[in-house]
């Protein structure tokens, strides 16, 4: 086609200096890697020679030191086998190091002297092995002869080594320097090389390039009047059918398309001008000195300034507060952004007006070329917000006062609970007390019972009939019949005497019991109500065996086993008068559950554990039990299943607990199958104790 002439053109060209120059690298680079890889030999095999005879020197020299360690420390037979043994190694080793060296080397001359060093490496070892029968005859106690027949026998094969490795390294020095003028050589070669292939690539693009400069020529012509003159309705012209002539056509229809875009970028950005200016949020732009460079009609009508008024003014002579004015202008000259930002701006007639205020600052380069900003009124809204503000103050006033009569309230409840819980352990008090006074008035109405018989009277008698017979006993007791019959009236009214004591003895005894039971029960309630609120450090097994003894009589009566649990005896710092109160009330409700069940065996069992520094007193019954939709109600106030309960112990036993740093739980599987309700309280710490004691 004629339309890729010039791209045939430029391909063929393309292909001719690509073969070129892959012919002159891959004949330049063939010499170079083969160059490279002789030279790569030629110092491995050098560096092989050298370090062969190194390591030949050292070991000959280890090996001559191997002899005086057989002549001065092989006085031992082991320390001589392992010194001969080492020597005939290291012997060995060096033998087989020379001959892989002498195979190593390519110079004639080294060869033969590496010949000769093994020829007096031979000798050497024939002369050691001379002088070692003469050491082992000897007894291998005196080591001059032995060293004597080899006394520097070593030199010659040392000088011989030493010399083979002078020889060696002059070889590879040698080598090197010829490397480097054969290196330096093949550059030069090698630049000429490159220069030659540059210089044919160059004069072949020569020849191509005169043929497409001209058409380029007139396209960047074409290009430089639109970028300076703007004028997008210039056009290239076409003076060939080529890629050139379809390069000309492609920057035509793109002019086209600048000179259409601009026109509708023209045009939208009149109609964006036409929107910002009548948005209602207020918009003006400011360059970096924050004098106004434009503000739409929107601001205008809302500050009610004149275009010329507020054009060319720096912008803080509007605002109302000369601080804030300053710290916006120093940060948007700083080219931050504002967002958000609370301004207050004077009006032409004076009113100010809360402003919202957002800026977008336009950098060139860091420079500052000027800062957009919205606005936005917000009077009304901060109006409403002090207005709210207000409003919010007086519901916290309403709030405050409401929560001191809550917390009244509730110092009220607490103080009811307290009451409550004292009213318990006062009526178990004088209920148990009750039943002593009834114990100790039957025992009086015995003693006073028998104290009424007339058996002293009776007694009054039989003393009245010895007088009256007195002069005449013996006569009396033999004759007559009533003196027959006193011996034995007398044995009856002595027996009925000793009971009638042993009677008065034994309520007597019950007496002075049930008074000292009362007197403990007075005592234990005086004690408690004289502690309430103090607290105090006491122990948990003293008040369980306290509220059994307030529950005593109650329990006995109903016929109530009561079992010990106390897996631990710990002490707690707490008012024991509330402690007292919660557990009084808790076995009370434990008889009470195992009296209204049907269980012929009735029991409660107090447990007393330790669970993370946390004291849990459990009283369990095997009574009634509690349904399951009951146990949330439970410690509510007013809650009880009980037709004479009042719904407020266990309520405030909850309280109480809670008040203490602990809690009251319950948990039961069901109607039937008993209740267990647990008293969590702090435990006192072992460095309280010490601190109290």
């Amino acid at each position: 086609m004629n339309g890729l002439r010039i791209a045939k053109k430029i391909n063929a060209l393309t292909v001719l200096c690509a073969l070129i120059a892959v012919m002159g690298l891959w004949l330049i680079l063939g010499r170079m890697q083969a160059n490279g890889e002789r030279h790569q030999q030629m110092l491995t095999s050098f560096r092989s020679q050298l370090k062969l005879v190194r390591q030949v020197q050292v070991d000959f020299r280890e090996q001559v030191q191997e002899w005086k360690d057989i002549l001065l420390r092989g006085r031992e037979p082991a320390d001589l086998e392992r010194y001969r043994s080492q020597f005939f190694r290291k012997e060995q080793r060096i033998r087989e190091e020379v001959q892989v060296l002498s195979r190593l080397l390519e110079q004639p001359a080294v060869r033969e002297r590496v010949a000769e060093f093994l020829q007096a490496h031979e000798d050497l070892g024939q002369r050691y092995r001379k002088a070692l029968d003469v050491f082992l005859r000897g007894g291998a106690s005196d080591h001059r002869a032995a060293d004597l027949m080899v006394r520097d026998a070593d030199r010659p094969p040392t000088h011989m080594i030493d010399a083979i490795a002078e020889s060696v390294t002059r070889e590879f020095d040698s080598y090197r320097a010829g490397y480097e003028v054969e290196l330096a050589r093949e550059r030069r070669e090698t630049a000429l090389a490159i220069v030659g292939l540059f210089l044919v690539l160059s004069g072949t693009s020569a020849l191509f390039v005169q043929h497409i400069v001209r058409p380029i020529r007139n396209l960047i012509g074409i290009v430089s009047r639109v970028s300076a003159e703007k004028d997008y309705s210039l056009r290239v012209a076409r003076d060939s059918h080529d890629e050139f002539g379809l390069l000309a056509d492609g920057i035509n229809d793109m002019l086209e398309q600048i000179q259409a875009q601009t026109r509708e970028l023209i045009r939208s950005r009149q109609e964006l001008t036409d929107i910002l200016d009548n948005a209602a949020e207020g918009l003006h732009w400011l360059d970096p000195d924050g004098r106004v460079l434009w503000v739409n009609r929107g601001e205008l009508r809302a500050s009610g300034f004149a275009r010329d008024e507020f054009v060319g003014h720096v912008i803080s002579e509007f605002q109302s507060d000369a601080d804030v004015a300053e710290d916006m202008l120093s940060r948007m000259r700083r080219g931050e952004p504002l967002y958000n930002y609370e301004a207050r701006f004077t009006c032409k007639n004076g009113s100010v007006v809360d402003l919202l205020i957002n800026t977008n600052p336009i950098m060139d380069q860091g420079k500052l070329i000027l800062t957009r900003c919205f606005c936005r009124d917000i009077t009304k809204r901060k109006r409403a917000e002090t207005e709210l503000r207000r409003l919010n103050s007086e519901l916290e006033t309403r709030v405050s006062e409401r929560t001191r009569q809550l917390e009244d309230t509730h110092k009220q409840l607490q103080d009811a609970a307290r009451s409550a819980g004292m009213a318990e352990v006062a009526t178990n008090v004088l209920h148990n007390v009750g039943n002593v006074l009834n114990s100790v008035n039957i025992s009086a109405s015995l003693v006073a019972q028998h104290a009424r018989t007339p058996k002293a009277a009776r007694l009054a008698k039989v003393v009245a009939l010895l007088r009256q017979h007195e002069g005449d006993l013996a006569t009396f007791m033999a004759t007559d019949s009533r003196g027959q019959h006193l011996v034995a009236h007398l044995d009856n009214l002595a027996s009925h005497l000793q009971a009638e004591e042993g009677m008065i003895l034994h309520e007597s005894e019950s007496l002075q019991a049930n008074i000292e039971h009362i007197k403990e029960i007075v005592t234990m309630q005086q004690r408690y109500a004289t502690t309430s609120g103090v607290k105090e450090i006491v122990s948990v097994v003293d008040l369980v065996e306290d509220s059994l003894r307030l529950n005593a009589e109650s329990l006995g009566r109903h016929r109530v086993e009561v079992v010990r649990d106390f897996r631990d005896r710990p002490l707690v710092n707490l008012d024991k008068h509330q402690v007292l109160q919660i557990l009084v009330n808790l076995v009370r409700n434990a008889k009470q559950a195992c009296e209204s069940s049907h269980c012929s065996e009735r029991r409660v069992t107090l447990r007393l554990a330790l669970e993370q520094r946390r004291c849990q007193i459990s009283v369990i019954d095997n009574g009634v039990g509690i349904a399951a939709e009951n146990l949330n109600r439970i410690f509510n106030h007013g809650f009880t299943t009980r037709a004479s309960g009042h719904g407020f112990g266990l309520h405030s036993g909850a309280l109480a607990a809670k008040c203490l740093g602990g809690s009251l739980t319950v948990r039961s599987e069901g109607p039937g199958r008993g209740a267990c309700f647990t008293l969590e309280l702090p435990v006192h710490s072992v460095s309280e104790q010490s601190a109290c004691a």
